[in-house]
């Protein structure tokens, strides 16, 4: 015996009301017969087990609080160690504490997660987590509840009427409306009024500032001292996470080829996690699948970090299952995107094929794909600025996947948005794109967001060749097409006919038949509105090594 089967009899051999019946109880576990896992209710007074969840409320609120990028840094390498570490205020250090190993934990982001513990030791558990949780966050709030379970409920999970067949989604229903009613006891972060001689912190513009960080001189709060300090100490060698950079102020600086000062910030989720979540068994069944996707997404991340030589020049931070952020230089963007993509892709086929006991997972992993939404910025921007655009483009990814004929597309989507100095700054997607690429009834300047397969072909395949294109001329194009589309067309046919390397990228995005590079530049959709992706290409590449 072993796993969730060994942690469930551990925690159940000492409530049995016969004692001499746990053979009988180990031989059933062994067995997982569902008829004979129900009638090991008999066996005890009351549901042995505990389902703990916990979850940091307003997990996005307080990450992307603060002017630089070194406090959402900081943030998460808070919430890694408190996950990960071995120290007694961290999840692998209580557990040790109370005689259990890592089976328990069935799910452990940043967001949250769950551990399956004895009922009569549930309350002091999420006592010691709530505890564990301020002391390594600086004073952060954690939400906790628990539900008491039998151990054919964490083996095959609750049926949600007493005739549907059983399932983790009753429980996690459960769960769920606890932490609900938690969070409405909890009033949120609150911006007292304070005298003119005091200060509010300077990292997270709330509590009163009586520290000073004396690396950037700023005056702030205690907490986000705390953080910081975390953040900056496991960023040097033998920390944790050494291979991350601390600010993200001078990330395509480094004596580096980038040829910019931006930085690109990536949000990119899963998509079918929940439903896929939900449908699942066990608790073993939860706990394979959630290490799959952190696998997934993290492999991929190592991966590209690896092969684009960015030790010390991006930002990781997770921000729940199947959800991450990735911040790295913008000249690295587009090699990002692609190897992200494919990365995933690859590893989610790779995992499902590692995981042959259990076909409903392995089918979820396989239509699993993923949503990007990317922006481009000058670093100075604040972080809640640039990832909540990332975020409503990844919304755009996901509705354009949403919307297919049929049912949804089984093929990852991006879309993207690049903010120039003194351009306006919206999360309204729809508002930012109606204003630049659609002011015209008859035209679009843009075919974002895009399909995966898509964008490989009108960006990255074409990129190849449009950067030996002289930016001069690219820069003149845009102010062209901007201007007006008949010029721009006139512009762009005479290029290609005067220039060999914009003959290149005609060939490399229309073949190698003149006759159709009369539509180089123009397109007409199924709507009857002209459109092009020149644009997109010609904004990105700006930026691009």
């Amino acid at each position: 015996m072993e796993g969730i089967c060994k942690t469930i009899l551990d925690l159940t051999r000492s409530k049995l009301v016969d004692s001499t019946r746990e053979e009988e109880l180990t031989e059933i576990l062994t067995a997982r017969d569902p008829v004979r896992l129900v009638t090991t209710r008999s066996l005890f007074p009351r549901p042995p087990l505990a389902l703990v969840a916990f979850e940091v409320p307003r997990l996005k609120e307080k990450l992307w609080t603060g002017g630089r990028w070194l406090d959402p840094r900081s943030l998460s390498r808070c919430l890694d160690l408190f996950l990960h570490g071995q120290q007694d205020d961290c999840i692998p250090g209580l557990l040790s504490a109370l005689g259990l190993d890592g089976s328990s934990s069935i799910r452990a982001s940043p967001d949250g997660g769950l551990l399956l513990v004895g009922a009569d030791s549930s309350a002091e558990v999420m006592a010691r987590l709530v505890q564990g949780f301020r002391r390594t966050t600086g004073g952060l709030d954690l939400q906790v509840a628990a539900e008491p379970i039998w151990p054919d409920e964490a083996l095959l999970g609750r049926s949600p009427d007493l005739v549907r067949p059983p399932r983790f989604g009753a429980l996690l229903d459960s769960l769920r409306q606890q932490l609900s009613r938690s969070r409405q006891r909890v009033p949120g972060d609150s911006f007292p009024t304070l005298p003119g001689f005091l200060q509010r912190c300077q990292a997270c513009d709330q509590a009163l500032a009586s520290e000073r960080d004396e690396e950037l001189g700023q005056l702030i709060c205690p907490g986000c001292q705390t953080r910081r300090a975390t953040g900056r100490a496991q960023s040097e060698p033998g920390g944790e996470l050494p291979d991350e950079a601390i600010d993200m102020s001078d990330a395509g600086g480094h004596g580096r080829s980038d040829r910019t000062d931006h930085v690109a910030v990536i949000v990119a989720s899963l998509s079918g996690v929940d439903p896929l979540v939900v449908e699942l068994g066990g608790l073993d069944q939860v706990s394979l699948t959630h290490g799959a996707m952190d696998r997934v997404l993290v492999g991929a991340t190592q991966a590209l970090v690896e092969r684009l030589g960015l030790r010390r020049r991006y930002q990781l931070h997770r921000t729940g299952v199947g959800q991450m952020t990735v911040v790295l230089p913008a000249g690295r963007s587009l090699d990002a995107v692609r190897r992200l993509v494919e990365g995933v892709e690859a590893l989610l086929t790779q995992e499902a094929e590692a995981l042959g006991g259990y076909p409903e997972i392995q089918e979820g992993l396989r239509q699993m794909r993923l949503r990007v939404g990317m922006v481009i910025l000058r670093p100075h921007h604040p972080p809640r600025v640039a990832v909540g655009l990332a975020e409503s483009l990844a919304g755009s990814a996901r509705r354009l996947a949403m919307s297919a004929v049929g049912g949804p597309d089984p093929v990852s989507t991006i879309d993207f948005w690049v903010i120039h100095d003194g351009a306006p700054v919206s999360t309204c997607v729809d508002e930012l794109r109606h204003q630049i690429h659609e002011s015209r009834r008859d035209f679009r300047l843009t075919l974002r967001p895009y399909r995966y397969p898509d964008f490989r072909r009108e960006i990255l395949d074409c990129f190849r060749v449009f950067r030996r294109i002289p930016r001069s001329q690219v820069h003149e194009l845009r102010q062209v097409l901007l201007a007006d589309l008949r010029a721009a067309d006139l512009n762009l046919r005479y290029r290609v006919a005067s220039s060999e390397d914009w003959r290149s990228y005609a060939t490399e995005f229309a073949g190698k038949d003149p006759s159709r590079w009369e539509n180089l530049l123009f397109r007409t959709a199924g709507d009857g509105v002209r459109e092009t992706s020149f644009f997109d290409l010609i904004e990105l590449t700006e930026f691009l090594d």
